[in-house]
């Protein structure tokens, strides 16, 4: 094989420098594994954002349990003619905190209803929360006393399905208020 003549040195520092870099081959597989990756990750980090948010449902609802049973007290009971007793306690009317529940944190209505009467009231939330006063209930003792819903109500992905945390409140016969074990459910993160 003939050999080349010589070159310039500058000539020979080109070819004797060793090539260094990625193909582009290379960089479009880096960019596709990228996307993939992406594509994967943003919605499971989205839905873990959500999920977080729900914790103020449930703190929230939990504080409006413990105002409300607080305002309730047991009272005394007092004899009432031949049949029975009856219990002196305050009871809570039902009430909206007048949120529209979305993605952003925004300030309730809590003066001038039963919010403010037991003492609960949230600077700013994503939920909108509700008493609900659904009627009487009798438990072996009379008069039957009342029960409550206690709900959060909202809407972190905007659309047009709403997520409900609620827990029912009932009295025994102590007449003292107790609450579900749980919390009834509804679309979690909505």
């Amino acid at each position: 094989m003939a050999e080349l003549p010589p070159k310039g040195k500058a000539m020979q520092k080109i070819l004797n420098k060793k090539k260094s870099g990625f193909t582009l081959i290379e960089l479009m597989i880096v960019v596709a594994i990228l996307g993939i990756l992406a594509a994967i990750a943003i919605p499971a980090f989205v839905t873990y954002v959500r999920r977080a948010k729900t914790v103020e449902a449930t703190e929230n609802v939990d504080k409006l349990f413990s105002a409300v049973s607080s305002y309730y007290s047991p009272g005394e009971r007092q004899e009432r003619g031949l049949n029975g007793s009856q219990f002196n306690h305050a009871t809570v009317v039902s009430a909206n905190d007048g949120k529209v529940p979305d993605d952003v944190k925004k300030p309730g209505t809590y003066k001038g209803n039963s919010f403010e009467a037991v003492g609960f009231s949230l600077e700013k939330g994503y939920y909108n929360y509700v008493i609900e006063t659904t009627g009487t209930v009798g438990v072996g003792h009379k008069p039957s006393l009342p029960a409550y819903n206690l709900q959060a109500i909202g809407n972190l992905d905007n659309d047009a399905i709403s997520s409900l945390f609620e827990q029912a409140v009932a009295s025994n016969a102590e007449n003292e208020l107790y609450r579900s074990a749980g919390f009834y459910v509804s679309n979690e993160t909505e």
